[in-house]
C-alpha cells in the first residue's frame, strides 16, 4: 500500500507521466545526459529521473527502476542485460607540460569507489599532483592541465581537450549491465527505456571498447 501511495504521487505530479529512474556512474550518466534525445522524446508517456551516483543504489527495494553497473546481480529479484564492454586509458589534456605528464590526480583515498581508483592507488611509484574527492573534479583537473589520470575511453576520447597518455588498462576492462527489479521490467516505460539504452550504447560499442 505505502509504494502503491508512492506510485499516486508521481502520477499526480507529473500529470500522469510515470518516472524511469536511472542510476550510473559519474561517466555513465554523463554519456547518457548526452544522448538523452536517444532515450526520450516529448510524445512518451514516461519522464526520466537520473541519479548519478558511484555507490549501488537498492534496486530490489526499489530506489530505481534502472541500474547500469559492471557485474551481474547476485540477488535473485534482479535481472540483468549484459551491455558492450568498456575500456580505460590514462588520459592528460593536449596543453600539458611535460612535468604535469608524469604527475597522477586521483581520487582521494577516503573517496575510493570504482575499480580504476583502487588500481591506481595500488600501482608503485604513482606521483600524485593533486586528489580529487569526484569523478567530476578529478575531470577537471585533468582538463586544467595538472596531471594524467584515468578515465572510461567513451569520456576522455570525446572530450577534444584530451588526449591519451598511455595504453588501454587491460585490468580494467570490465562489461557493462543493466539491471532491474524483476517486476518492473515488465512496465512498458520501463523496457523501454531498456531497449533504447541497449541500442544507445550498442551503438556506440567501439567508443565504449576504446576503439577510436
Amino acid at each position: 500500500e505505502a509504494s502503491a501511495r508512492a506510485i499516486d504521487d508521481w502520477l499526480d505530479a507529473e500529470g500522469g507521466r510515470s518516472i524511469v529512474r536511472i542510476s550510473a556512474g559519474t561517466w555513465t550518466t554523463h554519456f547518457l545526459a548526452a544522448n538523452f534525445s536517444r532515450l526520450w522524446s516529448p510524445d512518451d508517456t514516461f519522464r526520466i529521473a537520473f541519479k548519478a551516483t558511484e555507490a549501488k543504489l537498492d534496486i530490489a527495494h526499489r530506489d530505481v527502476e534502472i541500474g547500469v553497473r559492471n557485474a551481474a546481480p547476485q540477488n535473485p529479484n534482479l535481472a540483468a542485460r549484459r551491455s558492450s564492454e568498456v575500456a580505460q586509458a590514462p588520459f592528460c589534456a593536449r596543453a600539458a607540460s611535460r612535468e604535469a605528464r608524469d604527475q597522477w590526480v586521483a581520487i582521494s583515498s577516503e573517496d575510493i569507489a570504482t575499480r580504476s581508483a583502487r588500481w591506481l592507488a595500488t600501482q608503485p611509484g604513482v606521483s600524485v599532483a593533486a586528489w580529487a574527492n569526484t569523478p567530476r573534479t578529478l575531470h577537471d583537473l585533468i582538463r586544467s592541465g595538472v596531471g594524467k589520470g584515468v578515465m572510461p575511453c567513451f569520456a576522455g576520447d570525446r572530450d577534444p581537450l584530451l588526449e591519451r597518455a598511455g595504453d588501454i588498462i587491460p585490468d580494467l576492462r570490465e562489461p557493462q549491465w543493466l539491471v532491474m527489479h524483476n517486476d518492473d521490467r515488465h512496465r512498458a516505460d520501463v523496457r523501454t527505456v531498456i531497449e533504447r539504452i541497449v541500442e544507445l550504447l550498442g551503438t556506440h560499442a567501439p567508443l565504449l571498447r576504446g576503439e577510436r
